[in-house]
């Protein structure tokens, strides 16, 4: 109800606005102007020009557009504002945005220690926990393939490991949140840049 009101006074300030509202012109139906309102043009305050178009009296053009609720607007959002902190994740875009939003990798990672204490020994985490991938572990940088920056320190984790084998695609996080993605097992990597809730690839490093 206040917000038909708040409509209703917006189309009064724009008809007076455009001298609607003076002894010189014919009354304006309120009730037609707003149903009219709800398609989103100002049709009692308007007419035909020439080329077909809908002008107002003084020629300018009177177009309002509907306010759209939240909940109308549509469900796409960015992926990260999708990321959950419960979630469990796997690929390269959800696990970077993940460290990104939380400082951490997700609770589905478990260092190779952890990993072990249920049985683990190498290959897949079927069978010793549910949705558990290998991630968390210190990444050396013995190559020194990656930037060697005083202070900088990286950890690792498995990428595309759901319901498979550990593979070759490896994601490296420095404790300054730069990414670094590898698809053959630490030989190249391509740096992992986060921009408008998704990734884009940036520098190769090899």
């Amino acid at each position: 109800m206040f917000r038909r009101l708040s409509r209703v006074v917006l189309l009064i300030l724009i008809a007076c606005t455009l001298g609607a509202c003076s002894t010189e012109n014919a009354p304006i139906n309120l009730t037609s102007l707003i149903n009219e309102e709800e398609t989103g043009e100002l049709r009692g305050i308007t007419e035909e020009a020439e080329d077909g178009s809908r002008v107002a009296s003084n020629k300018s053009i009177i177009k309002v557009t509907p306010t759209v609720e939240p909940e109308e607007a549509g469900k796409a959002v960015e992926s990260y504002a999708d990321i959950r902190e419960d979630g469990y994740y796997y690929d390269l875009e959800s696990v970077v945005l993940y460290y990104e939003k939380f400082n951490r990798l997700p609770s589905n990672y478990l260092t190779k220690n952890k990993a072990r204490a249920l049985g683990w020994e190498r290959g897949r985490l079927t069978g010793y926990k549910e949705g558990a991938a290998i991630g968390g572990d210190r990444f050396g940088n013995y190559e020194r393939i990656l930037p060697t920056i005083r202070g900088m320190e990286y950890v690792e984790c498995d990428i595309d490991t759901e319901d498979s084998s550990r593979g070759e695609k490896r994601l490296v996080i420095s404790n300054n949140k730069r990414y670094f993605y590898t698809t053959d097992h630490y030989a190249t990597f391509r740096e992992v840049v986060v921009r408008d809730g998704h990734i884009s690839f940036g520098e190769s490093f090899k």
